[in-house]
């Protein structure tokens, strides 16, 4: 009968469909990702070119730093057996270095913005899956201030920077006939104003291996927060004073946490743009930042965080990462670090300790 028929046809489709759906953990390249991925690395370079022309070559994102700042990295002593995973042994304690950023082109402090704040953890023996220096004794995380990336994937990604170099961001996200709403959306939101790096929350975005079979996303909260209220009339450079005062008065801590992935569905690996349900997988605390009181406005210390490189898979296999926007991250970074220092006539070397003037 035709509505026998027509129902068993949509059971075979849904049945389909889920078997055509990745595992927890697993990843779906899809076909062209590699020449998109080399678009935006030659975009990049035009974009940086043009914009620093011959002066001082900045980073493509994350180009004005506040600082950087030393502190230790510690893993709590009472980890579950099941979370010892890479670098997370129970009681193991990392020096680590800490950039905060802005994410635009270097402006006003005061304008909505994403900032970032990237760790490099030193003293992390084996070796990482950064081929240009796999022995090197660090380990990278990359966070921002928003839960999620702006893009599902490379090509999209492409396409905006693409119509972003070309003045055409309206036609981008309005375009009746391929419009990106939801990318609109995800800008209005992670784009605020921020009154203290130290207050904030960091996010992955991105999701990352935990050992075999599972995936995380990170994120860092701060212990307490001052709750900082917004100045009237700022300097362009006032979150690295507001930073500078913080840390002058005293110690900063942030409580370091891993989310799983529990749905393949609804928490997916190839869109950083779907933010993982906190009420299905809530974040797991592991570890602690610990920030000790120190000055970081010296102009050795500020030329070493203009000259630090990080790249999200300068990580240990067990933490290698995931997804489209991750393979894209692996090529970009680099090109641009090695296109960054050649221009700067930087030598690439890993710090190896916490001791910089």
């Amino acid at each position: 009968m035709p509505g026998i028929a027509l129902s068993c046809s949509l059971i075979f489709l849904a049945a389909c469909s889920q078997q055509d759906l990745p595992g927890v953990a697993e990843e779906r390249v899809p076909p062209g990702e590699a020449a998109e991925i080399e678009r935006v690395v030659s975009m990049f370079t035009d974009a940086i070119e043009a914009r620093d022309g011959g002066e001082l070559t900045r980073r493509g994102a994350h180009p004005k730093h506040h600082g950087c700042v030393h502190g230790s990295f510690a893993i709590d002593a009472d980890l579950p057996a099941e979370l010892q995973v890479g670098v997370f042994q129970a009681g193991a304690s990392y020096p680590v270095w800490i950039r905060f950023s802005n994410n635009a082109d270097p402006q006003a402090d005061i304008e909505a913005d994403v900032r970032g704040m990237a760790l490099k953890l030193l003293e992390v023996d084996g070796s990482k899956l950064f081929e240009p220096d796999p022995n090197a004794r660090t380990q990278d995380f990359l966070l921002v201030s928003h839960p999620v990336f702006v893009f599902p994937d490379v090509a999209t990604y492409s396409q905006a920077f693409e119509a972003f170099a070309d003045d055409r961001a309206l036609s981008f996200f309005f375009n009746p006939f391929d419009s990106h709403l939801r990318a609109f959306m995800i800008v209005r939101e992670m784009l605020a104003r921020h009154a203290d790096l130290l207050d904030l929350r960091w996010f992955s975005m991105v999701a990352y291996r935990f050992g075999d079979g599972r995936a995380v996303k990170y994120s860092a909260s701060p212990c307490t927060r001052a709750n900082t209220p917004l100045p009237q009339t700022p300097p362009d450079d006032f979150l690295a004073r507001q930073l500078g005062a913080r840390l002058a008065a005293g110690d900063a801590c942030f409580e370091f946490s891993l989310q799983f992935q529990s749905d393949a569905a609804s928490m997916p690996i190839e869109d950083p743009s779907r933010e993982w349900s906190e009420s299905r997988s809530p974040f797991i605390p592991v570890a602690k930042i610990e920030i000790p009181a120190q000055t970081f406005d010296s102009p050795g210390r500020m030329a070493f965080c203009e000259n630090l490189s990080f790249n999200p898979w300068r990580v240990l296999p067990e933490h290698r990462p995931l997804g489209g926007i991750s393979r894209a991250r692996r090529v970009i970074y680099d090109e641009i670090s090695k296109f960054r220092r050649a221009r700067n006539r930087i030598v690439a070397d890993e710090p190896r300790n916490v001791m910089v003037d």
